[in-house]
């Protein structure tokens, strides 16, 4: 059955056509999920798509949710643990276990400060 299109918009119609599939291919899917380190929830974590503006950092309890279309790399950073990389699938929860990093931790130096009580003498 033939649409009833002149003969301009039949191209049209049939390019968007062609073009849907490629658009659902690039569609964006939110992934949620919980990074822990040793069982227990990380908060702070900063995940962010690779190459994207899209970023998020995980609650209290290590949980996150973020927009990501699949095929693209979730990069998951905190400082004194190795980064951490993951390409979404079609899995929409994913947990990733972060390990520390030793290096870094080395090279922490920790400043106090405090108050010191001197005698004042007179100028001359």
């Amino acid at each position: 059955m033939a649409l009833p299109l002149g003969p301009v918009a039949q191209p049209c119609l049939l390019s968007l056509l062609m073009l849907f599939p490629v658009s659902l291919a690039l569609a964006q899917q939110v992934v949620s999920g919980k990074v822990s380190s040793a069982g227990s929830g990380l908060p702070g974590v900063v995940i962010r798509v690779q190459g994207g503006n899209t970023a998020t950092n995980s609650d209290d309890q290590g949980n996150f949710s973020i927009r990501a279309e699949e095929g693209a790399t979730l990069l998951f950073n905190l400082m004194g643990f190795r980064q951490q990389a993951y390409r979404v699938g079609r899995q929409a929860t994913i947990t990733i276990e972060m390990e520390q990093d030793v290096k870094v931790l080395d090279g922490v130096a920790v400043i106090g400060y405090g108050t010191q009580k001197g005698k004042t003498s007179p100028v001359p």
